[in-house]
């Protein structure tokens, strides 16, 4: 034998026992030989040095040479998900920790540990964690013995896993962690593009927000998120304020055989349920399954059946917005028909050839802007009488002086052909390659190898393991094996197993309802987070009182982080606020309401961004609004003729159109119990906080106040209100003028609008769709005709006024502002107005610089021009059309501010004229449109 090695205190020799488990043999070895064929290694024990032990070479490392040391003190080491405890050194080789605990000392294969560093211990985040830890002693529910039931569990966060999200909570300027995603992922419950979005990014980013509005399938992206993380072999934490939300989810799981994997744990009760009630495997992992390269084919199969889907989903997207955009233009251009004068076939013949759409806003927009009067050049003639069809000076004199109305009317007639022709053409995709048949294969396959993965996991063995309720704490790693995905709430989610587990991924749900200290306990305890919420509906309710003890405690500790600040914020806003740089997905596709409840939130709270899913029928009254007639029904936050019309009107009719899944909605406790007494239990009656994450076909909102106040006005309340109908909406108000200048004034006018509860008046209705098309048009005319400059001196002002609407004030308002506003646009009865002020009026050219106007029920607000000293100095012809223009503008209620190039204080002007105009609530209220 040749080759022998003494022992002695730097080498250390582990061995390979027959189980698969290294030992370090160290202390009990002798002399290792080598065998000169070098293939074998022969040992002598101590216990007996006579006899040499023979081991293949692959059973036995010498460890030389240690790469580094780590101080137990300021790491520790989780080993195949569980923490080591009692640990007094570690010691790390090429391929080995070497650690002793509990005063014996045993090898760990480098790729089986995780080195974690417990940064509870730094400075900075231990001022932090203090913060938070005062915070649950000022807002925890107390236990019996006083003390902070959410305090005792920050009792647990005294180590913070560097490995955690919550230490990069801590650390404002940490990088979040980029994944490498999977290459194929799964979709079981069926996806839609922003769905999909949300599913990649959760496993491409260590933190995703996914913003949930009403309707979009939040749900359906959360199991998705589910399913994936479990055939990734992943663990999962599914969390929310409250059981209920998350419930929602576990039946959906359950529903779909997968119940076995699920632990809902948290409070003691859940899991002593739990405990008692641990079921076998399901029969169908026993089942014979396709072997080999069953799985391989399965994902290759799905990744191309992905791709098709891809294309296709966005096609239905396009094919839904064709769909709504088809709709609220031909909604403008009813409105349009029934308040022009002159119809289109009267001028049809003074254009020889069809124009598209675009041409014919280029031509509206040369008859706004040039003087046909003026001799034109031969480019030009070519022009008019080639693209535009425009033959005889006539005719042309005709166009130009008369023509911008019927244009509008041509142009919105062409755009609707074009849109319908646009819509055809994607049905023909979604059609031709089978859209809702790849849509069910990609479910059906993914099933297939979810079940696939999962039967091959658990079919081995016969029988599964019982835990008792100390094990959840004690084999909190071989339990999760078994029960992979963990729901609780996010108060208890920290001692649902060992305060030592870190989940691979937590999912926190109804995150605009948590706060940011319940929300950093639940952050301490996974790798990776998918925060699910919508910032535009019910927030972390806090009391003033709480609310003021709370900033005593930031102003304490004098942090600058603001994101951590309880009193400001949920775990939703302090998330998007500490990781503006973490995907945050918008889910936008809208399955509930009917388009047009769903087009009020959508447009108030949503800046249009969802695609509404859902089909208009023609249903008539789908929003209703009832006044209540003036008097002093509301008393002691009970309104005793709200309830009346309810059970007298609304609900008979209701019945007689075959609506019975009713749910009536009403801010206050007393109305909600009187209504439950008048309405009995047929009808589900609640407050807005009982409705959310609910839906029914037909709400009915009962406001109470005769004076709609700030608590009944709350934005999120209204759009969670709104959101909860799936087919009817109707909201019961005091007919009390004030009640217009709120959120309520908006769905009031918005309903109206939709109902086209339009007559002739003074003003007109704002065509928003045609304009925001026409100003694009306008802007290329005014550049390519060297008129730049009055493109830039709008900006400057519009500007102004924007900066103005989007103070306090007004912000809430929904206004907005359009530039060069044709006057005859805006201009309905005309009685009023001499032959003088009518032709001006009518003229191409005139036009309001800027026109504030509210964009819900798109009413005119004020108008704002811009005047420079040269051209509108007193005696000049501009400054009598201004005098023109003032009294037209004065016949039609249309209050004008007028802005000097040479003056100041541009802003102060504009919003004094505006707060006048909203505190007197005229423009809001003046008769463009009526209610039945």
């Amino acid at each position: 034998m040749s080759g022998g090695c003494v022992m002695n205190e730097k080498k250390v020799v582990l061995v390979l026992s027959k189980d698969g488990i290294w030992e370090d043999k160290t202390d009990e070895i002798l002399e290792c030989l080598f065998a000169p064929n070098g293939v074998r290694i022969h040992i002598r024990f101590k216990s007996n040095p006579e006899k040499i032990f023979p081991y293949s070479q692959e059973r036995v490392r010498q460890l030389e040479d240690p790469i580094t040391t780590h101080n137990p003190a300021e790491v520790q080491l989780r080993v195949r998900g569980k923490i080591l405890l009692g640990v007094e050194s570690i010691t790390k080789y090429v391929d080995f920790y070497l650690v002793t605990s509990h005063g014996k000392r045993r090898p760990y294969n480098v790729s089986d540990v995780d080195v974690e560093r417990n940064i509870a211990v730094d400075p900075a985040c231990k001022t932090a964690l203090d913060y938070f830890r005062s915070i649950t002693e000022v807002v925890g529910v107390q236990n019996n013995e006083d003390q902070s039931l959410l305090s005792k569990q920050f009792g647990f966060l005294s180590q913070v896993s560097d490995a955690s999200v919550l230490a990069k909570y801590l650390t404002p300027d940490a990088a979040l962690k980029a994944l490498e995603s999977p290459e194929v992922l799964i979709y079981p419950f069926g996806t839609n593009v922003s769905q999909k979005v949300a599913v990649e990014k959760a496993f491409q980013s260590q933190v995703v927000l996914v913003q949930g509005p009403p309707g979009t399938g939040k749900t359906q992206t959360i199991l998705n998120v589910i399913a994936n993380a479990i055939r990734l072999g992943q663990t999962v934490a599914v969390v929310s304020n409250n059981n209920a939300a998350t419930q929602n989810v576990a039946e959906k799981l359950e529903k779909h055989g997968l119940g076995f994997l699920l632990a809902p744990l948290g409070r003691r009760a859940n899991k002593d349920l739990f405990i008692e009630r641990q079921s076998a495997y399901p029969d169908w992992i026993y089942q014979p399954r396709n072997e080999g390269s069953s799985l391989c084919e399965l994902e290759a199969h799905l990744k191309l059946l992905t791709i098709s889907l891809d294309r296709l989903i966005q096609a239905n997207n396009e094919r839904a917005m064709l769909v709504g955009k088809i709709s609220q233009t031909r909604a403008e251009f009813e409105l349009h028909k029934r308040l022009q004068e002159t119809k289109p076939s009267e001028m049809a013949f003074s254009l020889s050839r069809k124009l598209s759409a675009h041409d014919l806003l280029n031509l509206l927009v040369e008859v706004e802007e040039v003087d046909w009067r003026v001799q034109i050049n031969f480019f030009r003639l070519v022009k008019e009488i080639f693209i535009y069809g425009i033959r005889g000076r006539k005719r042309r004199r005709q166009l130009f002086s008369e023509g911008a109305m019927v244009l509008r009317s041509l142009y919105y007639q062409t755009y609707l052909s074009e849109l319908q022709e646009q819509l055809s053409q994607v049905e023909s995709v979604l059609n031709e390659n089978n859209f809702l048949t790849v849509q069910q294969e990609v479910q059906e396959t993914s099933w297939k190898l979810l079940r696939e993965i999962v039967a091959k996991r658990f079919c081995h063995q016969a029988e599964r393991t019982k835990f008792t309720s100390r094990e959840l704490w004690s084999k909190y790693d071989t339990f999760l094996k078994e029960y992979p995905v963990v729901f609780s709430t996010t108060h208890s989610i920290k001692t649902s197993l060992s305060p030592d587990c870190l989940y691979d991924l937590i999912i926190l749900d109804e995150s605009s309802q948590v706060d940011v200290a319940t929300g950093t306990l639940a952050l301490s305890c996974a790798k990776r987070a998918v925060i699910v919420g919508d910032e535009k509906q019910l927030p972390n309710v806090i009391s003033s009182n709480i609310k003021q003890r709370t900033l005593d405690v930031w102003n304490k500790y004098d942090l600058s982080c603001q994101a951590w600040n309880y009193a400001n914020q949920s775990l939703l806003s302090s998330a998007k606020a500490m990781w503006p740089q973490a995907p945050n997905v918008l889910l936008k596709e809208h399955y509930r309401c009917h388009p047009k409840i769903a087009g009020f939130f959508n447009q108030k709270f949503y800046d249009n961004q969802l695609i509404v899913m859902t089909k208009d029928e023609g249903e008539s009254d789908v929003m209703q609004v009832i006044f209540t007639p003036l008097g002093n029904h509301a008393r002691v936050r009970i309104n005793q003729r709200q309830a009346e019309v309810i059970q007298q009107e609304i609900q008979p009719d209701l019945l007689r159109k075959g609506v019975t899944d009713v749910g009536v909605i009403a801010p206050y406790r007393d109305q909600v119990a009187m209504l439950k007494q008048t309405l009995g239990s047929e009808v589900e009656v609640d407050t807005v906080h009982g409705f959310q994450g609910r839906e029914k076909q037909a709400i009915i909102m009962s406001t109470v106040d005769n004076e709609i106040g700030e608590f009944v006005d709350d934005p999120q309340m209204l759009n969670v209100a709104v959101s909860r109908a799936q087919r009817s909406f109707t909201v019961i108000m005091s007919n009390e003028r004030d009640n217009f200048d709120t959120n309520f004034g908006d769905l009031v006018r918005y309903i109206r609008y939709q109902n086209q509860l339009v007559k002739h008046s003074e003003v007109r209705s704002v065509f928003d769709l045609l304009y925001k098309d026409y100003a694009e048009v306008r802007k290329q005319f005014l550049d390519d005709h060297g008129r730049t400059s009055e493109w830039d001196s709008e900006s400057l002002a519009e500007a102004v006024v924007k900066h103005v609407l989007a103070k306090p004030d007004f912000s809430k308002m929904s206004l907005s502002c359009m530039r060069h506003a044709p006057l005859a646009w805006l201009i309905g009865d005309a009685s009023k107005l001499n032959e003088r002020e009518r032709e001006f009026a009518r003229h191409p050219w005139a036009h309001v610089d800027l026109l504030v106007y509210d964009t819900i029920g798109k009413l005119p607000i004020l108008g704002v021009e811009v005047d420079g000293w040269k051209f509108h100095r007193p005696g000049t012809i501009q400054s009598e059309r201004d005098k023109v223009k003032n009294t037209v503008l004065k016949h039609i209620d249309l209050s004008l501010v007028r802005l000097s190039t040479t003056g100041s204080n541009e802003e102060v002007v504009i919003e004094n004229a505006l707060r006048e105009i909203v505190h007197s609530g005229v423009p809001r209220t003046k008769v463009t449109v009526e209610s039945n």
